[in-house]
């Protein structure tokens, strides 16, 4: 993935700073699904793996990231994702959410402390979190 970098020190050298961006697609490539959803609390990222085997970020909006394990926007906004995921069985990963309302059972799971952690979750899985409220392991 290409990462751009800015460094920026002024001629003191008292602020000394980088920055770094990197850039991913807002969905997945044609013709491909995901296959698992992940949920990596030690980096606190959302990631997918598609049907490939391939991983991607999770899309998201700027200034709209996703969090778990506590009442707010970020956990909001992720059982959103994970709602449209499953309505479109794995084919819409856009991070485009603004007309999704999520099932309550994806809204109280992603808000508890039990989501607050490291895990992987396949489409199916998901199907069941959505429709039980938990998730099997």
């Amino acid at each position: 993935m290409p990462v751009v970098k800015q460094h920026y020190r002024t001629v003191s050298g008292n602020i000394d700073e980088w920055t770094y961006w990197t850039f991913s697609p807002l969905s997945l490539p044609e013709g491909q699904v995901l296959e698992r959803l992940i949920i990596d609390q030690d980096a606190g990222v959302m990631w997918l793996r598609n049907d490939r085997g391939e991983l991607h970020f999770l899309p998201e909006k700027t200034g709209e990231g996703y969090s778990v394990g506590y009442g707010g926007g970020g956990p909001g906004k992720f059982a959103a994702m994970i709602e449209k995921i499953v309505a479109s069985d794995g084919h819409d990963v856009t991070p485009d959410t603004s007309q999704v309302t999520a099932n309550r059972h994806l809204n109280d799971w992603t808000s508890s402390p039990v989501s607050d952690r490291t895990r992987e979750l396949s489409l199916a899985q998901l199907r069941t979190l959505r429709t039980a409220g938990t998730a099997p392991a």
